[in-house]
Order: C-alpha cells, then structure tokens, then sequence
C-alpha cells in the first residue's frame, strides 16, 4: 500500500506532467504495478470521505485552475510543461497572492547528459518566456505597490538577456583586436561567479559553493545558445527529456 500523497502525486506527475510510468516509478522508488493502480480512476475513489481539510473551502477554485491549465494554449498549440509558473500566474490573475515556500520538498529526475541538460533549459527558457509575456498582462491587476516591486523586477530580470548577449558580441568583436579581451572575460566570469558561490556558501554551509566557478564557466560556453533558440521555438511542446 501507498499513501494517499504518494498516489496523488504519481496521479499528478502522469496526468499534470505526462511522465512515463517508468520515469515515476524510478523517481518514487515504487514498482511500476504501483503507479498502474494509482492512475487508474476506479482505484482513486475512497470508500470512505476523507476528513476535512483546511483547503476544502477552496476547492472549487483549486479545480478551476487546474481546469484552466491543461486547456492553456499558447501560439495555438497546447502547454505541456511550466505547470509551476502557470497556475501563479493563474492565480494572481484571479486576484489572490502567491508566496515562496522554502520548506517545500519537489521531487524529479534531474538529466545526467549534457544532451538532456539542454533539452531541460530548452523547457524551462520556453516556458518563461511564455509566462513573463501573460504576466505583463496580470500585473496590472496588482495593488500598486506590489504592481511597481514587479515591474521593477521583471525588468532588471529580463534586461540581462539583451545586455547580455549584446556584451557578448561585442567581446567577440573586440577580442579580434586586442586578445587580451578573451583573459579578462575570464576574469570577469570567475568575479561574477564568486558573488553566487558566497550567497551559497553563506546560505547553505556546503563547499559544493566552489563548483559554482567552474559550472560558470561551462554555462557561458555550452549553454548560452539556448535561450535564443527557445525563443525562436516557443511553439515547441515536447517534455524533451522524460
């Protein structure tokens, strides 16, 4: 036997996430038998009702908003992934708040190829650029305050994509006339990266911090392309890697 969240959860990960009953067999440590039962519909129902929840009185809006995701459309085709920033969105849009939950635990399977790390991000960068394109909408709902603090972090957040890769083409340029360009890229990268690495160390007491140098260095020559190109793919709608 399960209990109850793990079956919700296997029911949310197949329906809500489209994984593979292998892949949440695998990211449970559950037989795939189990996950069957659990997804089939006759199973689900209780015998019994279930006690009172401090969430019953939303149900009826819990229900609309995962009605309104799995009918989401975006550039005509249906959205198969960004489930997370969606339904915020959906529900700020309906003119409640959202807050961040430190403590909460998520459960997934993490890519172990450099293929499927960037098939990943090709998801992720989709679905933010989707999301931040319905959340310049919404945030006029706002009260203004929050209206301002979200604006003024949307746009410090997304000018670092134009700034970005801008600088990056021009270091290109200047590093054909002056090859000391490509050393102080270098240096400025690890600068950049040390700022993160102390926030981490300081945060989460881990030497792990130090691995933030070198994957600063590898994000900057092996995944840099990948925003442009999901922004040239939105309409992509493959999970990719389960």
């Amino acid at each position: 036997m399960i209990s109850p969240e793990t079956r919700v959860q296997i029911r949310r990960y197949f329906y809500a996430e489209h994984w593979k009953i292998g892949t949440i067999a695998t990211a449970l440590d559950v037989h795939p038998d189990t996950v069957r039962r659990a997804i089939e519909v006759e199973r689900f129902q209780h015998a019994e009702p279930l006690r009172p929840s401090m969430v019953d009185p939303y149900l009826p809006f819990v229900r609309e908003v995962l009605e309104q995701w799995i009918n989401q459309r975006f550039l005509g085709v249906q959205c198969t992934y960004g489930e997370d920033r969606a339904m915020t969105n959906f529900i700020l849009a309906a003119g409640y708040d959202t807050v961040y939950q430190r403590s909460a635990v998520v459960h997934t399977v993490v890519p172990e190829t450099y293929g499927k790390l960037c098939l990943m991000f090709l998801r992720w960068d989709r679905s933010y650029i989707r999301e931040e394109l319905r959340f310049a909408r919404i945030v006029w709902k706002r009260p203004p305050l929050w209206r301002a603090l979200a604006l003024y972090e949307s746009a410090v957040t997304n000018l670092r994509f134009p700034i970005g890769y801008l600088s990056i083409g021009l270091w290109i340029v200047h590093m054909f006339e002056d090859p000391g360009a490509f050393m102080r890229m270098l240096l400025a990268i690890a600068m950049a990266a040390t700022v993160y690495v102390l926030y981490y160390l300081r945060s989460e007491r881990s030497w792990d911090a130090v691995l933030g140098v070198v994957y600063a260095y590898f994000s900057f020559f092996a995944l840099t392309w990948i925003f442009p190109y999901a922004a040239l793919t939105l309409r992509a709608r493959g999970w990719l890697t389960r």
